[in-house]
């Protein structure tokens, strides 16, 4: 590519999951702040979101939404088409064989990975003068089959640029069943830029595609400042966890070792609140209903909450410590938010975890720990100075997962990466 004019807007395509929507859940957290940083940026923004309804966030005068992109993915029949299309491509054939041993799932995650590239084209040249005549960034805020297709439609133009994130599932095959991400080393190889949330996430890269260069750097996402930060409760101990119920979170696992020190600390006052709902709820409630509890532990199950609503919990509740047990993780938002209020942090020390917590600000539990595991690190947090496990914690999140820095670093960095490449 020649050298950049300056005299062509600088435009983005953004390819979302749900965001603007308000039902976007995580993307919401990060983009509604991280919009802000682009819209400042760019000339011009458009999103491109998969799931779409009416219910939208407000946006910048100059951020426009696709309403047509997310109708293919609604539609049977024009899926089945695209799909029957891609049988016939050596694309698929190549891609099928080197994959064998995924089977017919695997042979069908292929063929949908290659019918939304396809969709990508179609989408993209309606939009083929803008492209032409500008300089253009093409974001893929996921890097799954969006991001194929915007690497393969690159080709086709002269002044644009492929960039990525990369978070959890979307990055590690172990996350992703069945295990793989097709056409991934095609991708690597052919994208400008790949952000990477954590470091744990880059050297994964690294490892598992040695002989790829692939131009990348760690830019970790970030959390609003909470304006606030909790007070210290000295008669009761308060914890508090914020997932989703699900498998890998193991919420049964945190729910009875709780009870295991709250028996072997029968004299202190605790209180567990659980933010979050999700298939498993009711069985955990379930649980809990048959279960015996002790006399000194109180178990609040708030259920679903709005995320914007969650600090206000926090800040209302003065949490003495965040809990988090999870098997596999990226960055959680939900330890940043809780840093942001000042909650030291006890987790498990799985994927990027360990970027988040340490001993100045929690204390990081085994990967796959025991119940003995989570009451002695409760008993070993309750041992230390609380007041600066407290400090500690705002003070990383002011550091390192502050929202409004992370996000305008980001994209005058993709400025930078558009200037090298146009």
């Amino acid at each position: 590519m020649g050298k950049e004019n300056k005299n062509l807007d600088k435009i983005l395509f953004l390819f979302t999951d749900s965001y603007p929507c308000k039902n976007s859940g995580f993307e919401y957290v990060f983009l509604n702040h991280e919009i802000l940083a682009l819209s400042k940026v760019f000339s011009k923004v458009y999103i491109f979101p998969r799931n779409y309804n009416l219910d939208t966030f407000s946006l910048p005068d100059n951020v426009e939404c696709d309403r047509l992109y997310p109708l293919f993915f609604n539609n049977k029949l024009l899926r089945a088409l695209f799909l029957l299309r891609a049988i016939f491509t050596s694309s698929f054939w190549s891609e099928a064989v080197k994959q064998l041993k995924y089977g017919l799932k695997g042979s069908l995650r292929i063929l949908l990975w290659l019918s939304t590239a396809k969709h990508i084209q179609s989408t993209l040249d309606r939009y083929r003068k803008t492209l032409e005549n500008n300089n253009v960034t093409l974001y893929s805020y996921w890097c799954f089959d969006v991001t194929l297709g915007l690497v393969r439609y690159k080709r086709s133009l002269e002044k644009a640029i492929v960039i990525s994130r990369a978070h959890g599932y979307d990055l590690y095959d172990k996350d992703y069943s069945p295990y793989f991400h097709p056409f991934r080393e095609e991708v690597l190889k052919n994208l400008d830029y790949l952000a990477l949330i954590s470091q744990n996430g880059s050297n994964y890269i690294e490892d598992k595609f040695p002989k790829v260069e692939v131009y990348k750097k760690v830019h970790h996402l970030g959390v609003s400042d909470p304006l606030k930060q909790i007070s210290f409760h000295p008669k009761s101990l308060i914890l508090v966890s914020c997932s989703t119920v699900i498998s890998i979170k193991r919420i049964p696992l945190m729910m009875n070792s709780i009870i295991k020190y709250a028996e072997l600390n029968h004299k202190k006052s605790i209180k567990w609140i659980h933010i979050g709902d999700g298939p498993e709820f009711e069985q955990l409630k379930s649980h809990i209903a048959i279960c015996t509890i002790p006399q000194n532990l109180e178990i609040d199950l708030k259920g679903r909450v709005e995320n914007n609503k969650v600090r206000a919990i926090y800040l209302s509740e003065n949490p003495s410590f965040f809990i988090n047990v999870s098997s596999t993780e990226g960055i959680p938002v939900s330890i940043m938010e809780a840093l942001s209020c000042g909650i030291p942090i006890l987790a498990t020390d799985v994927g990027g975890v360990k970027e988040i917590v340490n001993e100045e600000n929690g204390h990081l539990l085994p990967a796959n720990p025991k119940i003995e595991d989570v009451v002695k690190g409760l008993e070993y947090l309750t041992g230390k100075d609380w007041a600066n496990l407290s400090s500690n914690a705002h003070l990383s999140w002011k550091e390192t997962w502050n929202a409004e820095v992370n996000f305008q670093e980001f994209a005058d960095e993709i400025i930078k990466i558009s200037r090298r490449v146009c």
